[in-house]
C-alpha cells in the first residue's frame, strides 16, 4: 500500500521516466530501493508536491487536490523516514556520472574520517586502500557504467590510515534517454565480520596443520549423522584414500569389515537395549561416556587389512550437544602379528618379555615427562601470584611516601597563613595516590576473582555501620558538589545480617561512588529493604541517581572489564570500567548478583543488589524514612592514640624510613631505624649488651640481606617473645598467614593508614610485650 503511494507521487516527478516507475513497482532489492528512495528524497520531494498540485487541480479541483495531497504527504512522510533509517545504518554517497562526489552522509564521515568539505568534489579515490587489484576497479566501471547494478566487498582506508571494509551495492540512475546521470552506493561496514573470517580461516589452517603432521596417526572426522569432514594425510597413507575421494560422501563404515561391524552392532544392542547398526556401532558409547577405545580392522583401498586401536571421541558443541566424532586410529598390525607369533612359539617367550620390559619403561619415561610437565604448570602458577605479589610491592612502596607525606603537609600546615598553592598540591598528591590504590586493588580483586583465589567471610554484618561508611566516605563529596545523597532503609530489617561487611561495603562504595561520578544535579538514593524471592528472605539495596542515564545500546556494556559505556564517558568522567565486574562477581560470590533495574538517557539509572538475608539474633530496626540522622548519631570521633615505648623499625627504603618514623615519633614513641634485617638483628644485641631494650620491632617484609620473614623465624628460634608487627605492600591473603605462621604478631599493609598504624602499634605496646633480653 505505502509502496504504490510512493510510487503514485514517483509518476509526477520532473527527471524520472518510466523505466524507473516500472523499477519501483516490480521487485526490487532491498537496497536497491533504499537508493531510489533515497535520490527521490534527496531531489524531487518539492516537485512532488507542486506537480500533484498542478495536475490535481486542473483534472478534479480543489476537492482532489486535497486528497492527492494528503496521499502525497504520507508517501513524503514514509520517504524521509526511509531515508532517515538508512543513513542511521548505512554509509551513502552520490556521484555524478564522472564519478566526483556530489553527496555523502554522516556516517560515510564518520567511518571515513574525512569531513564532507573534504570528499565533495572528490572522487572515491580519497578512500582507496590499493587492496585491489586495478582490474577489479575496471571491472565495477564497466558494470555501472552500462546501467547496471554492482555489489561486493571493498576495503577502503580512512583519513587516519586505518583499512576499513564495507559491504558496497552501487545504483545507476538513468535520464529518459537511458544515459547514466549518477551514482548512488549504499555501503554497511562489515569490518568486524572479516576480522572474525580471518581469524576463523587462519585457526582453521593452523588446525589443518596440526592434525595433518601427524603422519603415522589416522585422523578422521565426522559430523553428527557421520558424514566424513575432514581425512587427515596419516589417513591417506593408512589406507590408500585421497581425502577428497572421502570427505562429504562417505561415512567410515565403508573402510570397515561388514561382517565386524554387524557383530559389534549386535553386542551393542544386547548390552544397551536398543537396536545399534551402522555407523552407530562405531559411535554408540562415545555418545554417552564421551570416548571409546578399542581394535578394529580396516581395509585399504588395495584391499588389504589393518588391524587399528581405534579411538572414538564425541565432539561437543557450544550448547552441550554432539556436532560430530573423531576418530584417531594407530596401526597395531605387526604387534598383533607378533602376539600370534608369541602365542605359537613358545620359544619367543623370553623376546616378548623383553618387548613388554621396554613398553613398561616407555610408559613409565612418559609418565615422568607428565610429571614434569605438571610441576613446571605449577610452578608457572606459582611464578604468576609471585608476579603479582611484586607488582603490588613495587607500586605500593611508593606510594606509601607520596600519601605519608601528602597527609603530612596537609595537616601540618601552617596555621596563621596556610599557603593555599601548598595545599592544593597536596590534596592533588593524595587524590591521586588514593586513585592509584584504588586501581591497583581493582585489578588485584579482579585478578583473584578468576584465578578463583578470591574468599568471602561469613560474619555478623552491621547494616547501619556500613551505611554510615559510605556516608562519611562519599557524603562531603557530594555536598561539595551540591548533589544529595540519601539513604533509606525500610522496617522490617535486622541491624545485622551474616555476610562479609568488606565486600558489601566495596560493592556500595562503587555502585554509589559511580552514581555520583555520572550525576550533575539532584543526588543519589540508597534504599535497603527486605524482599521474598523464591530461595526466601532476601536483601535488596538499590542506588538510584538522577545522572545521564545510558541508551539500551551502552547499558549492553556494562559488566565488561575494562569497559565503559562509551568512550566519550571515559574522556569526562574517568574511570578503568573495572568497578561494575567487581561489584558483580563479589555479589556472586556471596550467593547475590548486581544487576541494572532502569536507567535511559537523561532520565538516571538504578542498580540493585540481591543478597541471601540471614539475620543474626537482634532486635528489628524500626521503619525509618531517612537513616542520615541515625547514622550521623552513631560516628564518633576516635580519640588520638598515644604511643609510649622504644620501637625498632626494619625498612629498606629510605623514604618509607623517613616517614614511617616520623609518624611514630610524633605519636610520642622512640624509634630506632635498622635497613634491613642483618642490621635490625645488631641493633637488638647491642641494646642487650647496653643494657637496653625494644618494645616493639616493626618490620618490612622485602628487604636486602635479610628478609623480613627470615628476621622473625631468627628472633624466634633465639626465643625472643617481644611482638613483631610485618609492614608490607603485599596485600594477598596467603602472605598474611605466611607472616603469622612464621612468627609476626600482627600485619600492616602499605600505604600506611596512620590511625591505624598507630592503634596496632599501641595496642601490642599496651598488651605488654616484653623486653629486648627477654628470651
Amino acid at each position: 500500500m505505502m509502496l504504490s503511494m510512493a510510487a503514485t507521487v514517483l509518476i509526477h516527478l520532473r527527471g524520472f521516466d518510466a523505466s524507473v516507475i516500472v523499477f519501483v513497482g516490480g521487485a526490487v532489492s532491498s537496497v536497491a530501493l533504499a537508493a531510489l528512495i533515497w535520490v527521490v528524497c534527496q531531489r524531487q520531494i518539492r516537485d512532488a508536491l507542486r506537480a500533484a498540485q498542478v495536475v490535481a487541480q486542473y483534472e478534479r479541483g480543489e476537492e482532489r487536490w486535497a486528497e492527492v495531497r494528503h496521499h502525497a504527504e504520507r508517501a513524503l512522510a514514509d520517504l524521509s523516514l526511509h531515508r532517515f533509517a538508512l543513513d542511521q545504518h548505512a554509509l551513502v554517497a552520490v556521484t555524478d556520472a564522472a564519478g566526483v562526489i556530489t553527496y555523502v552522509n554522516e556516517r560515510f564521515c564518520e567511518i571515513s574520517g574525512y569531513t564532507k568539505d573534504e570528499l565533495i568534489g572528490k572522487t572515491h579515490s580519497i578512500v582507496n586502500s590499493k587492496h585491489h587489484p586495478k582490474a577489479f576497479w575496471a571491472a565495477v566501471w564497466r558494470t555501472i557504467s552500462r546501467g547496471k547494478v554492482w555489489h561486493g566487498e571493498v576495503c577502503n582506508r580512512s583519513k587516519a590510515g586505518n583499512l576499513y571494509w564495507v559491504d558496497t551495492t552501487i545504483t545507476p540512475f538513468c535520464d529518459a534517454a537511458g544515459r547514466v546521470t549518477q551514482y548512488v552506493s549504499i555501503r554497511n561496514d562489515i569490518t568486524a565480520r572479516k576480522a572474525a573470517e580471518s581469524n576463523v580461516l587462519e585457526a582453521r589452517s593452523r588446525l589443518e596443520s596440526v592434525l595433518n603432521s601427524a603422519t603415522e596417526v589416522s585422523i578422521i572426522a565426522t559430523d553428527a549423522n557421520g558424514t566424513i569432514t575432514h581425512f587427515s594425510r596419516g589417513a591417506e597413507k593408512m589406507l590408500g584414500y585421497r581425502a577428497e575421494e572421502v570427505i562429504g560422501i562417505c561415512t567410515p563404515q565403508f573402510i570397515h569389515l561388514e561382517e565386524e561391524v554387524r557383530r559389534r552392532g549386535a553386542e551393542l544392542t544386547d548390552q544397551l537395549g536398543e537396536t545399534i547398526e551402522g555407523f552407530d556401532a562405531f559411535v554408540a558409547l562415545a555418545r554417552r561416556q564421551h570416548t571409546e577405545r578399542r581394535e578394529w580392522t580396516y581395509v585399504r583401498k588395495d584391499g588389504g587389512l589393518l588391524t587399528v586401536e581405534l579411538a572414538v571421541t564425541s565432539l561437543v558443541g557450544a550448547q552441550g550437544e554432539i556436532v560430530g566424532f573423531l576418530g584417531t586410529a594407530i596401526d597395531i598390525t605387526e604387534r598383533k602379528r607378533a602376539d600370534a607369533e608369541l602365542r605359537q612359539y613358545t620359544a619367543a617367550l623370553e623376546d616378548a618379555r623383553l618387548k613388554m620390559e621396554a613398553q613398561a619403561c616407555q610408559l613409565e619415561f612418559q609418565a615422568d615427562e607428565l610429571r614434569r610437565a605438571r610441576e613446571l604448570a605449577e610452578a608457572a602458577n606459582r611464578a604468576k601470584s609471585a608476579f603479582l605479589a611484586n607488582m603490588s610491592h613495587e607500586i605500593r612502596t611508593p606510594l606509601t611516601a607520596v600519601l605519608g607525606y601528602a597527609e603530612i603537609l596537609r595537616g601540618d600546615v601552617d596555621a596563621p597563613d596556610p599557603s593555599l598553592d601548598r595545599r592544593a598540591v597536596t590534596e592533588t598528591i593524595c587524590s591521586a595516590g588514593r586513585h592509584l590504590l584504588s586501581l591497583l586493588e581493582d585489578i588485584l580483586d579482579l585478578s583473584k576473582i578468576e584465578a578463583d583465589k578470591m574468599t568471602t567471610e561469613r560474619i555478623a554484618v552491621d547494616l547501619v555501620e556500613i551505611l554510615r561508611d559510605v556516608e562519611c566516605m562519599l557524603g562531603a563529596k557530594a555536598a561539595a558538589r551540591g548533589l544529595q545523597l540519601r539513604i533509606t532503609i525500610a522496617g522490617g530489617l535486622p541491624p545485622r545480617i551474616v555476610g562479609d561487611p568488606t565486600r558489601l561495603r566495596q560493592i556500595l562504595m562503587n555502585l554509589a561512588g559511580n552514581a555520583l561520578k555520572f550525576t550533575e544535579t539532584g543526588g543519589v538514593t540508597i534504599h535497603v529493604e527486605a524482599v521474598d524471592g523464591e530461595a526466601g528472605r532476601r536483601l535488596k539495596i538499590e542506588v538510584t541517581d538522577t545522572g545521564a542515564g545510558m541508551s539500551d545500546a551502552e547499558a549492553a556494556l556494562l559488566f565488561r572489564p575494562f569497559t565503559q559505556a562509551d568512550i566519550s564517558v571515559t574522556r569526562k568522567f574517568g574511570g578503568t570500567g573495572l568497578g561494575l565486574t567487581i561489584s558483580r562477581r563479589l555479589a556472586r560470590l556471596m550467593n547475590g548478583d548486581v544487576r541494572l533495574v532502569a536507567t535511559a538517557p537523561g532520565r538516571g539509572t538504578t542498580f540493585a543488589v540481591d543478597l541471601p538475608l540471614e539475620p543474626a539474633v537482634e532486635p528489628q530496626l524500626e521503619k525509618v524514612a531517612d537513616v542520615r540522622k541515625m547514622i550521623a548519631a552513631r560516628v564518633t570521633q576516635a580519640p588520638q592514640t598515644s604511643l609510649s615505648g622504644h620501637i625498632l623499625l626494619a625498612e629498606d627504603g629510605p623514604d618509607n624510613q623517613r616517614l614511617i618514623a616520623f609518624v611514630l615519633r610524633k605519636a610520642g614513641a622512640e624509634v630506632t631505624i635498622a635497613g634491613n634485617g642483618q642490621e635490625a638483628l645488631q641493633a637488638l644485641d647491642e641494646a642487650i649488651a647496653a643494657g637496653r631494650s625494644f618494645d616493639l620491632i616493626l618490620s618490612d617484609l622485602q628487604m636486602p640481606v635479610l628478609d623480613g620473614l627470615s628476621l622473625v623465624t631468627q628472633l624466634r628460634t633465639r626465643g625472643f617473645s617481644l611482638p613483631v608487627l610485618a609492614l608490607t605492600a603485599d596485600v594477598m591473603p596467603e602472605v598474611r598467614d605466611r607472616c603469622l605462621a612464621a612468627g609476626f604478631n600482627d600485619f600492616c599493609v602499605k600505604p600506611i593508614d596512620r590511625p591505624r598504624l598507630i592503634a596496632v602499634c599501641a595496642q601490642w605496646l599496651e598488651a605488654g610485650a616484653a623486653a629486648v633480653g627477654e628470651r
